[in-house]
């Protein structure tokens, strides 16, 4: 039995089907990877960090370009899908963007684990289903002779929404890792802390005299690291010299007038029925991260006495 010339023809145009349904499966499959991808690399990386030693900050950057550059790896391989049949021609394009992304990604791995990158790799392993899809659209530029164009630009928008996505994933990364940290660390903290208490002091009207008591660090922040301490609080007050009047009396003569330097050097203020060991207080926020606070104290030392108490917050334990 001889083939016909109209089977003849439709033989390439078959296998160029065939080709890009495997394209097709494949770009699908990596993108439904991908969400996987981020959460074992977000719990792989943190268990590396504790063996290599954790750099916040540095932490918080890679994790803020991870972030981005996952989530519009997932709209490419969505939109290269999509293009591979009416647009294939764009289908390149994606192929080469995601080449693209992997590389930065690699290079946001590298920024962080430095030395370590070869084993905080490993979460993205299943990136290599690029060199597959890579090879089958490849072979299907050889069968699908002439190249098809199209016009449906359904890609283009899964593309357009993949940008705004990333985007968002990188702010929510940054929002969870980079916004909330102080700019103090554990070298600057005491520091921090006894300014913001002698500026306060200072800007009262006729300075009262006070007796600094310091408060020794404590550890805070994630737990269950091992047993090494990452963050820690630094806190100091000062007891203020009434001069005979009594503590309530004073704080509630000086009460407006604290926060109301407070407010004038900018800082975040606001009064509380329910502050600091349980007393009214009037408490601020410094721009560095620095936690104020006027009140009567229930320390044991000094129960009941006008105190100014500063914290640093939770900082990165540099030292």
């Amino acid at each position: 039995m001889h083939e016909t010339p109209e089977s003849v023809a439709t033989d390439p145009n078959r296998r160029a089907d065939s080709l890009a349904r495997a394209f097709r499966i494949l770009s699908v499959v990596h993108a439904c990877l991908l969400p996987l991808t981020a959460l074992v690399a977000w719990q792989w990386g943190a268990l590396l960090a504790v063996f290599l030693g954790p750099e916040v900050r540095r932490m918080g950057i890679a994790a803020t370009f991870l972030a981005a550059l996952l989530t519009f790896d997932l709209a490419l391989k969505v939109a290269a899908a999509l293009a591979i049949g009416p647009a294939p021609r764009r289908a390149g394009w994606y192929l080469c963007g995601s080449a693209a992304v992997g590389a930065g990604q690699m290079a946001a791995v590298v920024y962080y684990f430095g030395a370590g990158a070869l084993f905080a790799i490993v979460p993205f392993l299943p990136g290599l289903l690029l060199v597959a899809e890579v090879h089958v659209y490849f072979r299907l530029r050889e069968e699908a002779a002439p190249w098809r164009t199209g016009r449906d630009r359904t890609d283009l928008v899964a593309v357009a929404a993949g940008a705004a996505a990333a985007g968002l994933a990188a702010f929510g990364a940054w929002s969870a890792t980079l916004a909330p940290l102080p700019e103090l660390d554990s070298s600057t903290a005491r520091s921090a802390v006894r300014d913001a208490l002698e500026e306060t002091v200072a800007g009262m009207q006729g300075p009262p005299g006070f007796l600094a008591v310091t408060v020794e660090p404590e550890p805070c922040g994630p737990e269950g690291m091992l047993d090494e301490v990452l963050f820690r609080e630094y806190s100091s007050f000062f007891v203020l010299d009434t001069g005979g009047e009594a503590p309530q009396g004073y704080y509630e003569a000086h009460r407006d007038e604290v926060r109301d330097l407070w407010d004038g050097l900018g800082y975040d203020t606001g009064a509380t029925e329910d502050g600091l060991w349980g007393n009214p207080a009037v408490e601020a926020v410094r721009p560095d991260g620095v936690e104020l606070s006027f009140h009567l104290t229930d320390h044991p030392d000094h129960r009941g006495a006008v105190a100014v108490t500063a914290s640093s917050g939770c900082v990165e334990d540099v030292d």
